[in-house]
């Protein structure tokens, strides 16, 4: 799911996954979120998993932008 929302910085992503454990960390949080979404709209748990997605997403992008990755289009976890 990181390549679909960070396309043009997922080639950074995965040097900093190799550099940085506590980004990959944050990033295998991200992917497991991502496997936890409902696919039931209704489902209660939907919002939050969302909400920390979005989190994630945000500390994602301050990290890669403290390297000074060039920044990338944005897509959010409820665009999905």
């Amino acid at each position: 799911m990181l390549k679909t929302v960070f396309p043009d910085r997922w080639d950074a992503i995965q040097r900093m996954c190799t550099k940085d454990e506590t980004f990959a960390e944050i990033c295998h949080d991200y992917e497991t979120l991502s496997c936890m979404l409902p696919r039931d709209a209704s489902d209660p748990t939907l919002q939050a998993i969302r909400e920390s997605m979005q989190a994630l997403e945000e500390e994602i992008r301050t990290s890669l932008d403290r390297t000074g990755e060039d920044a990338g289009p944005r897509q959010k976890a409820d665009e999905f």
